[in-house]
């Protein structure tokens, strides 16, 4: 016993080691998610901001920040960067913590080919590009695997004990409890408790009522736990429970009816999702995830267990005495993992939101090459040594998960740049950012009394709202000053404010009846990644030669001429006919138009497309992916170009 003890200490030590190794040399990621919402989910929370502070990141702003509190606790404490990356690294090994202890339920380490099996799932489970991709960021997918995988190795553990006389159902209600967390703290963890509760209750045969009230109780418990008193926040003032999700069913006044899904990398017909596994182990399609995250893993598994499938019809494969406490457990994880990936393929297709699915799949390599040990260990090496050398080789060249050039020296003393935000630290205002990049997670470093609009963005808000209406009552109550946060991803001088930059400013705010005072403008370069330009290379990141951040006074503006106001109402008009003809394609309804200097464009989020109507007439469809064609949908004299309405590009 001693010495099992042993070897799982010095695994999770490890693994540990293996994160914070890891994250050191990937580099320290900012990406557009970190700078719109997660640093400002937990503070808004935290100080109380909600829900009088309205839309400050988007529909992201009223997230659950539960999870998001780990990553801000520790960047309020002003350590060193690298020592922000670290603690969050060491926090997400637990993951792998939790790997290692299912996989020793499901392969008991009785001998030393047994334990090598053991570490080799684990670590093909860790090499997932999703998991990587997280691991000692402010993601919070990998802080809510912790209580999803806790579930599964709990009811692993009742497994065992289910030929007891007395049922350990302490174990089955701790893991619907942890299961009910997961799912509170971020809901696209539903999908792998409820594959899990599903395979739980198929498999109870006679027990499978008690079983199915117990785990239902105790994952409403551990869902009101975590998810609760948020919920319960959001419906008091807005009317919708999970606000702005579902809004087309709960119909809160303060954001369209619609429901807002990412259809991003849902596989658009069957034949696309039996092509899912092929396509993931291929580098140009990005089927699964933003950039390149190619992940053999899958498709390994599934050529694996067409071999085995090949080899039982042949021989059949006996288990050894020291298998059989595991019998039901492998039976459990299995007809969950098979149920979850097709669930996962069809609800979302993003890896992020199948960390705790996609950190399994080693463990399932492992148990597809365990009967090979009975035969002849080479085989059952080979079956799991293959793909985790080739994941590795691929995770550390090809995958664009870290920066290959990142050094230790590169890390900053400072998370954020706080001396670059000097010019906005003399008093409190109330700041209109006019992109989908939200920058609320200013707030930190900002003065406390100030406030936070994403105005114009992925959700762009109507000029007459509530939400409009409460902004300004709040401002003036306060008496804050109008500011906006403009990030200009192309100026060739941080340093100056450009007629450019005015000028689309002016254009963004003249919808809304504002302008910006050309005399009191500040462009501050905000040195995200702290690195000298010539050397990233990491597209991953926010998209920037380097990042200006403009922000200039808001005064009120002139009406706009009867003449301009027609003109963009015509426009909208035009926009709308293809809305009402192609509502699959342009999805969701009910948001406003953008106005630019020389276009006026609408941005539909499900599709992830955009329309735009430029000034001399003619209207396109444009995808956000750069490599998909534009589509010409109307010549400058309003005649339809297309027969068909745009489809979403294959991948």
């Amino acid at each position: 016993m001693p010495r099992v003890r042993q070897f799982h200490l010095l695994c999770c030590i490890a693994y540990s080691l293996l994160c914070l190794v890891w994250r050191t040399i990937a580099g320290r990621f900012l990406t557009w998610d970190h700078i719109n919402y997660h640093l400002y989910v937990a503070h808004a929370w935290w100080h109380n901001r909600l829900p009088e502070e309205l839309f400050a990141a988007g529909p992201q702003s009223y997230l659950n920040p539960l999870p998001h509190l780990p990553f801000y606790a520790v960047f309020q404490t002003g350590a060193h960067s690298l020592v922000i990356a670290l603690s969050m690294a060491l926090l997400h090994s637990v993951n792998l913590w939790l790997l290692h202890f299912i996989a020793c339920k499901l392969i008991p380490p009785t001998d030393r080919m047994r334990r090598l099996t053991v570490v080799c799932s684990v670590l093909l489970g860790a090499l997932s590009p999703a998991f990587l991709f997280e691991v000692g960021t402010s993601y919070v997918d990998v802080v809510v695997s912790i209580p999803a995988l806790s579930a599964l190795l709990l009811l692993l553990v009742w497994k065992e004990r289910a030929h007891e006389t007395i049922p350990g159902w302490r174990f089955l209600y701790g893991a619907g409890v942890l299961a009910g967390i997961a799912m509170g703290l971020k809901p696209s963890s539903l999908v792998f408790c409820a594959t899990l509760a599903t395979a739980l209750v198929l498999l109870s045969g006679r027990q499978a009522w008690s079983v199915a009230w117990r785990a239902a109780l105790s994952g409403t418990a551990g869902l009101a736990l975590s998810g609760g008193p948020h919920a319960w926040m959001l419906w008091k003032a807005f009317g919708n429970p999970v606000f702005p999700l579902f809004n087309g069913l709960f119909r809160s006044p303060w954001f369209p009816p619609v429901t807002v899904v990412s259809e991003r990398f849902r596989p658009a017909s069957l034949e696309a999702a039996l092509r899912f596994p092929l396509d993931m182990a291929n580098s140009i399609k990005h089927v699964s995830f933003e950039s390149v995250a190619v992940d053999i893993r899958p498709l390994w598994l599934l050529g694996l267990l067409a071999c085995a499938m090949l080899v039982a019809s042949v021989r059949r494969f006996r288990t050894s005495r020291a298998d059989e406490p595991a019998h039901d457990g492998r039976k459990l994880f299995w007809l969950s993992f098979a149920l979850f990936m097709p669930a996962w393929i069809y609800s979302s297709g993003n890896i992020r939101y199948a960390i705790e699915g996609l950190l399994l799949l080693g463990l399932a390599i492992g148990l597809l090459a365990l009967p090979l040990l009975g035969k002849r260990h080479i085989w059952a090496m080979l079956a799991i040594l293959l793909p985790l050398v080739g994941q590795t080789v691929l995770d550390t060249t090809l995958n664009t998960l870290k920066d290959s050039n990142y050094r230790l020296e590169d890390w900053p003393s400072e998370w954020f740049d706080r001396s670059t935000t000097i010019p906005l630290n003399h008093r409190p205002a109330y700041y209109l950012s006019l992109q989908g990049l939200s920058l609320a997670s200013l707030a930190p470093v900002l003065p406390p009394g100030s406030r936070f609009l994403n105005l114009i963005g992925s959700n762009t808000l109507p000029p007459k709202s509530i939400t409009l209406s409460a902004m300004e009552s709040y401002r003036q109550s306060r008496g804050l000053p109008l500011r906006t946060l403009f990030h200009d991803s192309t100026a060739d001088d941080q340093s100056v404010v450009s007629k450019r930059q005015i000028d689309i400013q002016n254009a963004l705010l003249s919808e809304y009846g504002y302008k910006v005072k050309e005399d009191d403008c500040f462009a501050i370069d905000w040195e995200l990644n702290s690195r000298d330009r010539s050397t990233r290379t990491t597209p991953i990141r926010v998209r920037q030669p380097g990042t200006a951040i403009i922000s200039c006074s808001i005064t009120k503006a002139p009406d706009l001429s009867p003449e301009e106001m027609a003109k963009r109402q015509r426009a909208d008009a035009r926009i709308d006919r293809w809305v009402q003809q192609c509502p699959q394609s342009f999805a969701p309804s009910g948001f406003w138009s953008q106005q630019y200097p020389t276009i006026r464009k609408r941005y539909f989020a499900n599709s992830d497309l955009q329309i735009n109507v430029a000034s001399s007439g003619e209207l396109r469809a444009i995808y956000s992916d750069p490599n998909t064609p534009i589509v010409n949908l109307e010549d400058k004299e309003g005649i339809r170009l297309v027969a068909e309405c745009p489809l979403q590009p294959s991948k």
